[in-house]
Order: C-alpha cells, then structure tokens, then sequence
C-alpha cells in the first residue's frame, strides 16, 4: 500500500482542504458530521488498517480499532453513535463488525466473504 492521504473538496472543485499526511496511508473517509469523519488509517505504509476519528481539519487524531488484521470500509449509523465496517485478515472469510464512535468494541456482527466489502445500515423498521 502506498502513502494516501484524506481530502475535503466542495462540490465545484474550490477551498481544497488536506485532512491527513504524517506519513501514515488514510483511505475510505465516511462522514460522521460537518466537523468529523471516520477514517481507516495505517501507522505506515505497510501496515494493517485501523479505524480512526479525525477532526475535518486534521486535528485529534483518536483510535477506534486495534486489531492485528485491516479495518476499512466503515459506515456510520445514521444516528451517528456507531460505526459498521470490514474486517479483514489472511484468509478469504472476513467479517463485519461494529464499534460505538466513543470506542467501546467492537463487536462481531456476521461472517462474510471477501467479496462482501461494503457495509451499510439499512432504514429503521
């Protein structure tokens, strides 16, 4: 994995904004609020991903998973108290997990395969 780093943009291409780039690879940024976004972050460039908060203008910089495999793909609920996500290891199963934004987790949810990469929240019943 190379060095990517997190952008904001507005929609018609102007006040481009640098969210991350200590060196680390960010990838799959998913909005909490205006202010917040979910990231999956790797120390360096070879390592596993975990799951992070960051601030909208690169400050606090809080872990949400430590996992020795890679987390990305994550998914916040829609009342923004919980994040969804991939899990990934060595072999072709993975899992879908779920951590609360306050870091408490995570917790399993279901077996998938590593086709299964996109989790998302469905409507309420």
């Amino acid at each position: 994995m190379d060095d990517r780093d997190v952008w904001i943009v507005d929609p018609d291409g102007t006040d481009l904004i640098r969210v991350t780039g200590a060196g680390a690879s960010e990838t799959h940024p998913a909005w909490i609020s205006n202010t917040r976004l979910v990231i999956a972050r790797g120390e360096v460039a070879s390592s596993p991903l975990d799951l992070y908060l960051v601030n909208t203008d690169g400050t606090n910089l809080v872990r949400l998973t430590s996992d020795p495999g890679t987390e990305s793909w994550p998914h916040p609920s829609p009342d923004r108290r919980w994040v969804i996500f991939w899990t990934g290891g060595n072999s072709s199963l993975s899992s879908l997990s779920i951590v609360r934004i306050d870091g408490l987790g995570p917790f399993g949810v279901a077996t998938a395969t590593s086709g299964q990469l996109f989790p998302s929240w469905g409507p309420e019943p």
